[in-house]
Parts: C-alpha cells; structure tokens; sequence
C-alpha cells in the first residue's frame, strides 16, 4: 500500500490533537538535518584548513642561509636562519665546518637550540678564519624543528669552477 497525501489528512482528521506535535517534531528534524549539515560543512573546513598548515609545516617554516665574505685574508662566515611563519617557534641549529690545506685539515661543529620570531632573519653564529693558499672550505648549516631536519644550506669556499673539477 501507497501512502498518499488523503490518507494522511484522514489520519490527522481523525487525531487532531496530534497534528500540532507531528508538525513541531518534522520542524525540529528539519532544523536539525540542516544544522547538521553545516557541522559537517565546518568539520570538512577545520579539517582541509589542518592538512594545509601542516603541508606548510613539512615544506617552508624556515630557510637555513649561509652568508660568507673574503676580507683580506679572512674569511667571514655568519650562519642565519630566516622564518617563513608568522608566529615564534623553537628550533636548533647544527653547523659544521671543515678545512682542508697545506697545512692539514680541521673542523669545527657547533649546535644549539634558539627561539625566532615569526618573519625574523636571525644570525645563530659567526666565524671568522685566516685563509692561506690551497685552502678549502666546505660548510654546513642544517635547521631542525623537534628533531626533524626542516632546512639546509651548503657551501663549498672557493667555489669551483668548471675548470677546478676536471
């Protein structure tokens, strides 16, 4: 058996009493099958807008820079990280230098936790060296955040040309 719009108005002409309740308790479905729909709608938006920072986390939150200059004999090394978000967080730093020469080959490492600010450029160490013929540098900077390497820089002092690596 169909149910059709006549049975329905003999039902509710037979119980008129029930009508008003029956009309309230279907509005009360509608609002709440509407209202649920646009929880879902807010759950889907919180949910996208959670995968994007965090995709932005993995990719971009900061750059590791390494920013030398040759001053008469010397050579000046600052090791800068530089934030690419717009709030504090804490990272840490490893540098490592190595020097291969006449004179034989050192190296030098240094780590150490540090806070930036969102959009900060900041300069985490400075060294400096006295450079003699024949000198090579190689130069390291890493950036972690929680133990996960999130930015690196690399240079090699002189820089080869393509006359130097044959």
């Amino acid at each position: 058996m169909v149910l059709k719009k006549e049975h329905i108005n003999i039902y509710f002409e037979r119980n008129k009493d029930l009508k008003p309740i029956l009309h309230r308790k279907i509005k009360i479905l509608i609002i709440i099958f509407h209202n649920m729909k646009i929880v879902f709608s807010l759950m889907l938006f919180f949910l996208s807008c959670t995968f994007a920072l965090h995709a932005q986390e993995k990719i971009d939150l900061a750059k590791a820079l390494i920013v030398y200059e040759d001053k008469e004999g010397m050579l000046d090394i600052n090791a800068t990280c530089i934030s690419n978000t717009a709030h504090e967080m804490e990272l840490s730093y490893n540098m490592e230098i190595e020097k291969k020469g006449v004179s034989g080959s050192a190296s030098n490492k240094q780590s150490c936790k540090f806070k930036i600010a969102g959009g900060e450029e900041k300069i985490l160490a400075k060294n400096s060296f006295n450079i003699n013929k024949g000198d090579t540098y190689s130069i390291t900077l890493q950036l972690f955040k929680e133990g996960k390497l999130i930015a690196e820089d690399k240079i090699k002092y002189p820089t080869q040309t393509k006359e130097d690596q044959q």
